[in-house]
């Protein structure tokens, strides 16, 4: 049966000591996640008013031709066929159809456009409440009390963070936004692809596959090498699994 320690009197200067530890630990620690959580609003605001432009753009894709267009459309062939049957012009009228639905890459497109201020603004809203969550830890170890009475909060709280697995959970808003700039990226190429811009549309593609693989091999070799310096919000997925 294992033997449990015995904790210090509560009046041994040691909690003094321990005291002053952890609360220099809880500062750094509460100081470096809220500057996190500060530049994931900002970046997440930013990307969310760079999305609504886009997405406010492949609307107007997805609506059918308005009635004018349509009309125009038709007396434009129906011109074409009279001059080409008079002898007037050699241009063979092409088939008149009406377009009606958007095509696929254009529908892939929006989805994407779609998605990407989705996930920002869940980031955003995760990044709030991990910022509340954090005043709340806060506010629960600078209670006042006894030396005694601080320590044992400092430790409970501590304690709290490792149970519940406070510090991958604190990485979620900034995988999140990373998904965000993925799925904007991946609705760009489609937007240039559709443009008839294909070099520009491979390129994107290119970037966005050589930035996702460097990502990825960065948080892998992170868990392999101790040493490595190159740890991302991945990496803590991964230690998660």
């Amino acid at each position: 049966m294992p033997v449990r320690a015995k904790l210090p009197d509560k009046n041994d200067k040691l909690w003094a000591e321990y005291l002053e530890i952890q609360s220099k630990r809880d500062e750094k620690f509460l100081g470096s996640q809220h500057k996190l959580m500060d530049a994931v609003l900002v970046f997440a605001g930013l990307l969310s008013a760079v999305n609504t432009s886009f997405v406010l753009k492949s609307q107007e894709q997805l609506s059918p031709r308005s009635s004018q267009d349509t009309t125009n459309e038709l007396l434009r062939y129906m011109t074409m066929q009279l001059g080409y049957a008079l002898n007037i012009t050699d241009e063979k009228p092409t088939v008149f159809q009406e377009q009606t639905q958007p095509e696929e890459i254009v529908i892939a497109g929006t989805v994407l456009y779609h998605l990407s201020p989705a996930f920002s603004i869940f980031s955003a809203a995760v990044a709030l409440h991990a910022k509340l969550w954090l005043l709340d830890y806060e506010k629960r170890t600078n209670e006042r009390g006894s030396v005694y009475e601080q320590s044992m909060r400092h430790q409970h709280a501590a304690e709290g963070l490792s149970v519940w697995r406070f510090h991958y959970a604190i990485q979620c808003p900034v995988i999140l936004l990373l998904i965000s700039i993925y799925l904007f990226m991946g609705a760009f190429s489609f937007s240039t692809y559709q443009l008839h811009y294909a070099g520009l549309s491979a390129a994107i593609e290119v970037f966005m596959l050589v930035a996702f693989s460097c990502v990825t091999y960065t948080a892998v070799f992170a868990e392999v090498f101790v040493g490595c310096p190159y740890r991302n919000p991945i990496a803590h997925i991964i230690t998660f699994c």
